[in-house]
């Protein structure tokens, strides 16, 4: 994890470096129950392995999405050779769309508090708190402004149903197809 700032790495005792420490124990711990060996019957340990390092990693992106949103906000990112937060997350190993998600989401924290809150409380993954920010502001953009002048408003229908469906269970497929109709659904007349 070394940097142009920092090629050895953050420096030590730093927040940075802490973090650091601390993921580097969490991949310790899933490459230790890699090599041990599984009493008869117990492989189902794995599996729990395997959830309980999926469900960590939405948090982890929401995190970033908070850290990118104050970096936009401060602008530091100036003379850091990036020029955007997504470029300094693919340069850190993230593939476009990863960056996109995650810089979709630190664009509009503040703007969809019930989708965050969601989030925050595993109701809802980290992908879909993308997608529902990403497919209601095209349905917000897209709105007719003579029956809709208040974009927040539209914008908190619109969210308000993406969430439920999303915490309904709603797969990505679905929750795409809901938020290409969130026009013929907030304005069916």
């Amino acid at each position: 994890m070394a940097s142009e700032k920092h090629p050895s790495g953050p420096p030590p005792g730093s927040r940075a470096q802490r973090i650091q420490t601390a993921l580097a124990g969490v991949l310790d711990q899933a490459h230790g129950a890699l090599a041990e060996d599984l009493p008869s019957g117990a492989q189902h340990l794995l599996g729990d392995l395997v959830a309980v390092l999926a469900a960590g990693l939405g948090p982890l992106d929401l995190a970033l999405a908070r850290l990118a949103a104050r970096i936009n906000h401060t602008g530091a990112l100036a003379g850091s050779g990036n020029t955007t937060v997504a470029g300094l997350l693919r340069e850190h190993g993230r593939s476009a769309a990863q960056a996109k998600a995650i810089t979709t989401v630190a664009d509009h924290l503040d703007d969809y508090p019930e989708a965050v809150a969601a989030a925050e409380e595993g109701r809802i993954g980290f992908a879909h708190l993308a997608q529902i920010m990403d497919l209601s502001e095209k349905a917000v953009a897209g709105r007719c402004t003579e029956l809709h002048p208040d974009a927040a408003d539209y914008r908190s229908k619109a969210e308000h149903i993406m969430v439920t469906a999303a915490q309904e269970g709603a797969t990505d497929r679905a929750l795409k197809r809901i938020g290409n109709h969130l026009p013929q659904r907030l304005d069916p007349g």
